[in-house]
């Protein structure tokens, strides 16, 4: 199961989680739109707006309409709720793999905060994976 952003880090997660299933094992991608407390007269404001920020995720993300092929090895998802508990529910008791990309470009690699509460609060195994840095060119060399 691999969280995305649609950042940098959550792209490198998804690169080691297709390295490792080796186009062998199947991988659940999900990204998650988080539904905000608000008050009770903002409901119709904040179900549409999260209903369209659910529809721009999955053109994002290529997600095949209901009822289309879909290829058994890679599927991608869109959920709403809080994104650490919808990854860490999508892998329970299915003896799956969290992967998370650290969402700091710091040397320390701290992860950010879904990254922890997934590492935190899962029963799964997760491999936490930094963002690859920008390819630079070292000084002198030509561009």
């Amino acid at each position: 199961v691999v969280g995305t952003d649609f950042s940098p880090a959550a792209d490198a997660a998804l690169a080691v989680a297709r390295d490792v299933a080796h186009g062998v094992l199947p991988i659940t991608c999900l990204h998650v739109v988080p539904t905000p407390p608000a008050h009770m007269r903002w409901n119709d404001v904040v179900a549409a707006a999260t209903d369209a920020a659910v529809r721009a995720a999955r053109q994002r993300l290529g997600v095949a309409p209901p009822g289309a092929p879909a290829d058994p090895a890679f599927a991608c998802d869109v959920r709403t709720g809080d994104a650490a508990e919808v990854l860490i529910e999508a892998a329970a008791g299915q003896g799956a793999l969290i992967v998370v990309g650290l969402g700091s470009d710091e040397p320390a690699r701290r992860p950010g905060t879904t990254a922890y509460r997934v590492i935190s609060g899962s029963d799964a195994p997760v491999l936490a994976v930094p963002a690859v840095p920008p390819a630079t060119t070292p000084a002198g060399a030509p561009a």
